[in-house]
């Protein structure tokens, strides 16, 4: 599975006209069996060329000549640059049952709004999750403007 983004889509001015950025994501287990994480720094051009095969397949025009730069992080790089994200994946809660929808983060707290008046509850532990990126934000922040009587610039 890939998870391809492009920014430029929605904000151009992240690169020169008709360039695009994108980031390409894809799972990828953390304890490798030949070489445990060390093993990435072996692994990780051949990879990052496997997974622009698996991106071609349904991009064809996604040629060489077309990648101007490209950064490689790999699942070690993200622990590195993120203490949250233990062996390279996101730590947003468990998805069982008891932790979606109603009851996400707590049950009966699922609105975005925290006990203390004007603080309010966004991110991965809220509902619909940390795979929605940036679903809590944008629901936190409907809940807010509503609080607020704020006109959603978005809609």
């Amino acid at each position: 599975m890939l998870q391809v983004c492009m920014p430029t889509l929605h904000d151009p001015s992240q690169a020169p006209p008709g360039k695009h950025t994108a980031v390409v994501w894809q799972y990828a287990p953390y304890n490798l069996e030949a070489g445990g994480p060390a093993g990435w720094r072996a692994l990780r051009e051949e990879y990052a060329e496997h997974v622009l095969g698996l991106w071609r397949s349904y991009a064809p025009n996604m040629t060489p000549d077309k990648i101007l730069a490209m950064k490689i992080q790999d699942p070690t790089d993200t622990e590195r640059n993120n203490d949250n994200l233990v062996n390279g994946v996101d730590v947003v809660g468990d998805l069982s049952p008891d932790q979606l929808g109603y009851f996400r983060p707590f049950a009966g707290w699922s609105h975005y709004r925290s006990p203390v008046e004007g603080l309010y509850m966004c991110g991965g532990y809220c509902h619909p999750g940390g795979g929605v990126h940036a679903g809590a934000g944008h629901n936190a922040a409907g809940v807010i403007a509503e609080d607020f009587k704020l006109k959603k610039w978005w809609d």
